[in-house]
Formats: C-alpha cells, structure tokens, sequence
C-alpha cells in the first residue's frame, strides 16, 4: 500500500480547516437520460472529505503527460472536476463512453465506480490506491491431515471489496466482512504443491491493510448476470471497527428495481455540515435522519462509503428502530 506523502495530508487539513468555515454542499446532478447511476455514485464520492480534499485539490498535481498515461489523465481531471461541490459532472459522464458506458442507457453503478477509479489511477499518480486501496492476503491450505502445506500471497490493492449478502436474515456490515474471510474451496483443477494433488485445498481472503476511504459493495444474489433474487436485510452501523482501525459511515447508494443494470439509484450522504441528505438525480437535497438512511438500506443499499475516523473512540451507533 502507497502511504499518503506528507504533502497530501498537509493540504487534506488545510482544505478541512477551509470547509469548515465555508459549509457547502454538492449541488444535485441533472439526470438527461438514465444515468442515475453515475450520478449517485459521484454523490457518494463527493461525501468523502478526504477525496473531495486531495483527488478534488487543483493544487495537487497529476502523474506527469507519457503516451501510456494520456488517457488516464483525462479521466482523473474529468473525476477531479466531478468532486467539485458545484460542478455538473458532464465532463465525466462523456469520458465514461470510452469505458463503454453509453449515455442513454441505465448500467450497474458499481461497475461504473470500479472502472472510473480504475481508469483515473495512473493519472492521479497512485493517490487513488494510497487513499481507496485494500490491501489483500490470499492463503492456501492443504485441507490433508498428511500434507498441510500453506502458501500465501499478497494480492494487488483493490479499490474497494464485493460482500455476498445472504439470501435471508438480517445481517450488519461487521458480520458481512467477516462472512467474507471465511475459507472456500479451491478449484478442483487446482495441484496443491505439497502432496501433488487436486481437490484437497481450501482458500481464504483476508485484509491485512486498509487506507483513508472503504468502499464496500453489497452482492445481489442473482440467477444470471442481471436479474435481483431475494436478499437479506442490512442493519447500517455509523461506526465499523475493521482490524486496528475505525471508520465513520459517510454515504449510501441504493438500487430500486429488479436487475442490476435497469430501475433506479440514488445517493444518501452526509455533507460536511455532518447532516445527511437524499439525492435523488436533480431533483432538491433533503435532509434526512440517519434513521431514514438505515430504513431505506435495509433491502436495496448496493455501496456503502467509510471514511477513517480522525477520533480513537467511535460511537457505537447501530440502526436506530424509529425516525429521529
């Protein structure tokens, strides 16, 4: 993991001391023609005081021009341009065409986070991996009482982590990042490389590092590639304590509609006067409670956004049962 120069943490403060004194929120996003699922999920980047702080700072500079990088710079200006409070976030919508979003056609907003992030990396010189990556280990075991062997690697950084949601009961984040640590069965194909045989091992993923943003995206369970099936409940925590470190609750995205590339998305985030709204495409911000944002995210929320917490003690706020 690429730890934050000090330089980007000096300017992270300064532009927190500045929204401070100047509280301002993101401007809703005008919706042409079913890209509510952009315009959510720009909300909920907009939500993170650490990314609208560096990756939206035009002070900080981008990866120097190579002919490898040319179009990765114009996604991280295009991104860099969409965290501005005040911004439209056209310029990103058109360059999303040539990761082969169309802009008449409804697609799945995790999708569209992954690969904007991805597309704006190199262009931002590895601050998008310093400030959203995890870092993962994947551990073999030989399940052979005879054998036993283990091998284990370290994984690229990854922008964020998929959770499978079990198809029933209620489920908080803490037990759906635990459910994805659990160990899984290899491919049978696989030779494990102590005893020379196939189908005898297990694997399990585990995060061993986590930097300044955690993006979390909640599995539907589908029958094909698009269709929703029935899912399990969420119960949202404002606080998630994940390994040594603490993190705050700053965004949702939920997904009315039966398939995962049609219906409807919309962001509900806190801004930085610490109060939550609803942003529904263009249509006015309205403050909300957080025990709004834990009803509506009880069936349909599809991303989550955590920040690190700059404070060592978290509240331990689980989903209130009432508005308020």
């Amino acid at each position: 993991m690429i730890p934050l120069a000090p330089a980007y943490v000096d300017r992270f403060r300064a532009w927190s001391r500045a929204a401070r004194k100047r509280p301002a929120i993101p401007k809703p996003l005008h919706n042409p023609s079913n890209q509510c699922y952009q315009n959510s999920v720009i909300q909920l980047l907009r939500s993170s005081s650490s990314l609208v702080g560096i990756l939206g700072d035009e002070g900080v500079g981008l990866a120097p021009r190579t002919a490898e990088n040319s179009r990765s710079l114009q996604f991280a200006a295009a991104l860099r341009d969409a965290l501005r409070f005040d911004s439209d976030a056209g310029l990103l919508s058109r360059k999303s065409r040539w990761l082969g979003f169309s802009l008449d056609r409804q697609d799945d907003a995790h999708r569209f986070l992954d690969a904007v992030l991805d597309a704006s990396s190199t262009g931002f010189g590895g601050l998008v991996e310093a400030l959203c990556g995890t870092t993962l280990t994947r551990t073999t075991r030989c399940t052979r009482t005879s054998c036993q062997h283990e091998s284990t690697c370290i994984t690229p950084a990854e922008l964020g982590l998929s959770l499978p949601v079990p198809s029933t009961g209620k489920h908080t984040v803490a037990h759906l990042l635990g459910l994805f640590s659990q160990p899984e069965a290899v491919d049978e194909d696989y030779k494990c490389e102590g005893c020379d045989r196939c189908g005898c091992c297990s694997s399990i993923l585990e995060s061993i590092g986590h930097s300044e943003v955690l993006v979390l995206a909640l599995k539907f369970n589908t029958n094909d590639e698009r269709k929703k099936l029935r899912r399990g409940l969420i119960k949202l925590s404002q606080g998630l304590q994940v390994g040594s470190s603490n993190f705050l609750l700053c965004g949702t995205v939920v997904h009315l509609g039966g398939y995962t590339d049609a219906g409807h998305y919309i962001a509900r985030c806190k801004g930085p006067d610490n109060k939550w709204r609803v942003y529904n495409d263009g249509a006015p911000a309205v403050v909300c409670s957080y025990a709004d944002v834990c009803k509506a995210s009880e069936k349909d929320v599809c991303l989550l956004l955590y920040q690190r917490a700059r404070q060592a003690a978290l509240p331990s706020l689980q989903a209130p049962p009432t508005n308020g």
